[in-house]
């Protein structure tokens, strides 16, 4: 599956301007919790749905994990959000519908998002 979040391609653009990585990573680290922090309230968090008796809610698992030379806003081991991110359509029942609250949550703050990863390499340019 291809990472098409935007926080990759922002990663290498960062790594080619001459400034530390701590603050290039301080950059993404923030614009990842952002985007968890709007993301958070979009999820459902029926605690008596059954994947997440077994495995938690969607709201409960998802975290910013820093990977070292990445940072990534996941579900932890909540596989079943990409069955309502993207629906399903399985051919001897009618299916999951897709919900698009990844797609539609970073649609609507990606300005936002965007000018919270830029804010601390330009402020550290300006010094």
């Amino acid at each position: 599956m291809v990472n098409n979040n935007g926080f990759e391609t922002m990663a290498k653009y960062l790594s080619g301007i001459n400034v530390d990585d701590s603050v290039s990573k301080e950059g993404l680290v923030a614009a990842a919790s952002q985007f968890a922090d709007k993301l958070r309230p979009e999820l459902p968090s029926d605690p008596n749905a059954p994947l997440a008796q077994t495995y938690g809610t969607l709201r409960d698992k998802l975290q910013v994990v820093d990977k070292g030379d990445h940072i990534q806003v996941t579900f932890g081991n909540a596989f079943w959000w990409l069955f309502l991110e993207h629906g399903t359509s399985p051919k001897n029942h009618q299916g999951i519908r897709a919900r698009n609250y990844v797609h539609n949550t970073f649609a609507a703050n990606k300005n936002t998002i965007m000018q919270t990863m830029v804010k601390p390499v330009m402020d550290a340019l300006k010094k």
